[in-house]
């Protein structure tokens, strides 16, 4: 059986037995509307007060523009979007009725504007725009009349429709945030336990000049958290025309993705409509039981009264003191877990002195509860030890980043002078082979350095080893001091428990039940309050579902207001409902950068291999073509002497 069908069934259960009731039949309307809202997609309203933006705003979320935008108050009648075949226009009267209209009355009918309608518009409770947008196959929006427009009917139409909605986007101008009036309003959404966002609209017209954006954001958000656990900036103009025409960098500065995430997240949780729905029960049950309280019946009181009386004055003063020493108990130990959880770093420990405050921080506590002092032993010979490796290998790097500069510089030399070598046109031998004898020499400094380099990072090895022991070491102290506490805590839950309960059984009232079981209607309402039986995961584990509990006391309690009763009620509530174990289970853990500790080290140098044998080549051709010039300048110069002495003789 599904929870939405377990409600529906209560409620018509509900709706059954307040219709036999006279003195609660006030209450009937608001079980319809919530038998109704059971089936809807989640809904969404957009409140603020007028001019904020609420209608461009929702244009943006459907990307195209449906509702109307003016400088008058433009809702005037509560709009609600829901998804249709075709766009198809409905007005809900105030006394049931249901009609049809023309889409081109939707400006008439849902803005102040003056004119045939408007003695229609004034008889209706809201209308409803359907149009076939899928963003309205998964949610439901209600577009609320702006709550300062002048108006008055405007602020009695959006409160009489704020129990249909599941959440709410208040939207704020930039140029007036938070006012007086807002606040107002803003906590009438909480009174009716809505989940609600605030939007500022309009921050294109911020001017960062002024103040940054994020951090004008952030002062709201400090102003308003009592209010709102999100506040969001954006430009619902600029992102409705960028989504018109595709201007993703419009959209990006409209900062409207947050609001895309925003609505993805409200329409994949499923959990919301379920959550949604039991906030509106207990509303529900919240007024019924301001009814209830109206109402005097007789209580069978006078058995109880005695024993009540009896235990009061005489087993009441103890349990009282025994209630306080263990709530004072209770609060030592948990200031001294959320003391230390208090002084553990955040991030990785990145030096070693901090290694050491850890150790000694660690160790008061164990010391002081006298846990695992093995530890301490254990501990300080890891930190003697890492910190000797730790001295002897950041010395070996300075030494080894010493001599790398050292070779930096000979490689730099040594690439100078082959340049130097391969630019000659004719390079001497000499300087060739001493050009070799250099490369090897540095060559040979680099292997060794090769080594150097070796040795230093099999030390890291080791050094990292003792590291993740002092990690290790310290994580498994920290989480045997939690579980001491919990230890601690848990005898103090039993010595409290027993001791009450003993005097409970003493005073023969242990049965507290059957003093809330007097009420006239309880049967019909106990088959209703049996939803909280129900092994849902989801809904035990919702804050919702504590103040079920809390609104199913309240009912069982209304008859005895003025009664002695209800003080021993309040009080073994009080008694039974200490919670002692409130201490989170998680086991700290404390990080330790591997990176920090060491000197940077300079990767080793790669060999030099500069081929000289094209110099030697060089150098053996210049000399071959020299000696060939020689040789044919003698030839030719004998050519022409020859030449010259026949002309002579001639």
């Amino acid at each position: 059986m599904s929870w939405v069908h377990t409600l529906q069934t209560e409620l018509e259960k509900l709706y059954d037995w307040l219709e036999n009731n006279t003195h609660t039949d006030k209450i009937l309307p608001e079980v319809e509307q919530l038998k109704e809202n059971l089936h809807e997609n989640k809904t969404i309203l957009i409140a603020g007060e007028f001019n904020s933006g609420k209608s461009t705003f929702i244009n943006a979320l459907l990307q195209e523009e449906k509702l109307s935008v003016d400088i008058v108050p433009a809702t005037a009648v509560l709009t609600k979007l829901t998804y249709g075949e075709h766009t198809t226009l409905y007005g809900y009267y105030k006394n049931g009725a249901k009609a049809h209209f023309s889409i081109e009355d939707l400006p008439s009918l849902s803005s102040e504007k003056q004119g045939d309608l408007t003695t229609i518009r004034n008889q209706l409770s809201y209308i409803e725009l359907q149009l076939p947008n899928p963003l309205l196959k998964n949610l439901t929006i209600i577009d609320s009349p702006g709550l300062n427009s002048g108006h008055e009917h405007h602020e009695m139409v959006t409160k009489t429709n704020l129990n249909q909605a599941d959440v709410a986007f208040w939207l704020f101008h930039y140029q007036h945030t938070g006012t007086e009036q807002e606040t107002h309003n803003i906590k009438m959404l909480q009174e009716y336990n809505i989940p609600t966002y605030g939007i500022i609209n309009a921050i294109d017209l911020h001017n960062e000049e002024e103040e940054e954006l994020e951090d004008f954001i952030d002062f709201n958000m400090r102003r308003l958290q009592s209010f709102f656990t999100h506040v969001i900036g954006v430009s619902a103009k600029e992102a409705l025309d960028a989504k018109i025409n595709g201007d993703e960098e419009l959209l990006y500065y409209s900062n409207w993705e947050r609001i895309d995430t925003l609505i993805n997240s409200i329409i994949n949780d499923h959990t919301l409509k379920k959550e949604s729905m039991y906030k509106k029960y207990i509303n529900l049950l919240s007024h019924l039981y301001q009814e209830l309280l109206q109402q005097k019946d007789t209580l069978k009181t006078n058995y109880y009264e005695n024993i009540v009386e009896n235990f009061m004055l005489r087993d009441y003063p103890y349990i009282e003191e025994f209630y306080v020493n263990t709530l004072e108990r209770k609060k030592q130990l948990e200031n001294e877990v959320h003391g230390l959880r208090k002084q553990l770093p955040s991030s990785p420990i990145q030096s070693y002195d901090y290694l050491e405050e850890m150790y000694n921080f660690i160790a008061s506590y164990s010391r002081a509860t006298k846990v695992n002092l093995l530890y301490l032993e254990t501990q300080q010979k890891n930190l003697y030890l890492f910190s000797s490796l730790l001295k002897d290998l950041n010395k070996s790097i300075r030494k080894y980043n010493k001599q790398m500069l050292k070779n930096k510089e000979r490689k730099k030399y040594i690439e100078i002078k082959w340049n130097d070598l391969n630019n000659r046109k004719w390079p001497e031998k000499s300087d060739i082979k001493h050009f070799i004898d250099e490369q090897l020499q540095y060559n040979k400094k680099i292997g060794g350095q090769d080594s150097d380099y070796e040795r230093i990072n099999s030390k890291k090895k080791e050094l990292r080893k003792y590291l993740i022991s002092i990690r290790e070491n310290n994580n498994s102290q920290l989480q045997k001091l939690i579980q001491h506490y919990h230890n601690n805590l848990n005898s103090l839950y039993y010595e409290y428990y027993n001791t009450l309960a003993s005097h409970i059984s003493n005073n023969d009232i242990h049965n507290v039940n059957s003093i809330k079981n007097i009420e006239i209607f309880y049967e019909d309402l106990q088959k209703l309050l049996r939803i909280l039986e129900i092994p849902d995961t989801h809904i035990q584990q919702a804050s919702s579902y504590k103040k079920l509990e809390n609104i199913y006391q309240c009912i069982n309690n209304v008859y005895k207001p003025n009664s002695p009763l209800s003080s021993f009620v309040k009080y073994y509530e009080k008694y039974f409902n200490i919670q002692l174990t409130s201490l989170s289970n998680d086991s700290p853990i404390v990080e330790i950068s591997q990176t920090h500790f060491l000197e940077t080290i300079e990767e080793p140098l790669e060999k030099m291999d500069y081929q000289t044998d094209e110099l030697y080549n060089k150098k053996d051709r210049i000399e071959k073509i020299i000696i060939g010039s020689v040789v044919w300048f003698i030839i030719i110069s004998f050519w022409i002497l020859t030449i010259i002495m026949a002309l002579l003789d001639i």
